[in-house]
């Protein structure tokens, strides 16, 4: 996905664009389950562009009337996400000072660390996480990967991840999010489509996990795993963390065997 990316904004492609694209497509995921949302969102904002694109979705969910809130704790931000800071505390969209209680019942909205991240968590925030998962599993949903989650290996940088309910791929999916020692960081994995250009798809790799589905509104979908009722344009795709990579069913619409995954390693489930 880096690749396409970087291919796409040599052509011209603003960064802004595909960010508010990313961001309008994980909005109106969330706005389709208004029950998740009904004690409001704490969004967790990262100093890269995952932080910009979780400011978009505060922002949109901001306007839809959802009540929202925001933390991040770093001092500086890239200069796309920082503008998106400035203009969502213009707005009136609150910004904690400190770190949020991971006791609340509101939904929190992974925003740290993208597919990019190579490095472990802060110890502080390790902890935070793991908190919120101890006292209110099943309420965060990570954008694109699970902070502290590897996106190429599956495996944690530190010492925990972000446990997710759900996590929103945009995109592709990405190879470590279907390995079996991410599933349970992972939760339900939903790709969202971005409406990329058809000749995107030729840079995966036919045996890669990100090329198990055609592109938007070429062939059949796979069935929705993890949720009741058929897969959907703006739902291409639902993994739940149940089930592993190896059980994909044999009429899975894809270009090359599914590939084989590592073997489960690590700390405890989380779940």
């Amino acid at each position: 996905m880096a690749a396409i990316e970087a291919d796409l904004f040599a052509h011209g492609l603003p960064v802004e664009a595909l960010m508010e694209k990313a961001a309008l497509a994980i909005t109106a995921a969330l706005l389709s389950a208004p029950s998740r949302l009904k004690q409001g969102v704490t969004v967790l904002v990262g100093p890269g562009h995952n932080g910009g694109d979780a400011l978009v979705v505060a922002r949109e969910l901001h306007q839809a009337g959802i009540p929202v809130r925001f933390w991040s704790p770093f001092e500086r931000h890239k200069p796309l996400t920082a503008r998106h800071l400035e203009y969502a505390l213009w707005l009136g969209i609150e910004r904690l000072s400190a770190a949020p209680d991971p006791a609340e019942d509101n939904l929190w909205i992974d925003g740290l660390f993208g597919i990019g991240q190579s490095r472990p968590l802060d110890p502080s925030i390790e902890v935070l996480l793991e908190q919120r998962q101890r006292r209110r599993p099943g309420r965060l949903v990570a954008i694109d990967g699970p902070s502290g989650l590897c996106a190429d290996s599956g495996q944690l940088l530190g010492r925990v991840a972000a446990c997710a309910q759900t996590t929103y791929t945009l995109g592709l999916i990405k190879q470590g999010l279907v390995q079996d020692t991410a599933l349970a960081w992972v939760g339900e994995l939903r790709r969202l489509d971005l409406g990329l250009p058809k000749g995107c798809w030729k840079r995966c790799r036919p045996n890669s996990p990100w090329a198990w589905l055609p592109p938007t509104g070429t062939g059949p979908r796979p069935p929705s795993w993890g949720r009741s009722g058929p897969s959907t344009a703006a739902d291409d795709c639902c993994w739940c963390a149940a089930a592993s990579a190896t059980a994909a069913p044999s009429n899975w619409p894809c270009w090359g065997p599914v590939p084989a995954v590592a073997a489960a390693s690590g700390p405890p489930c989380p779940r």
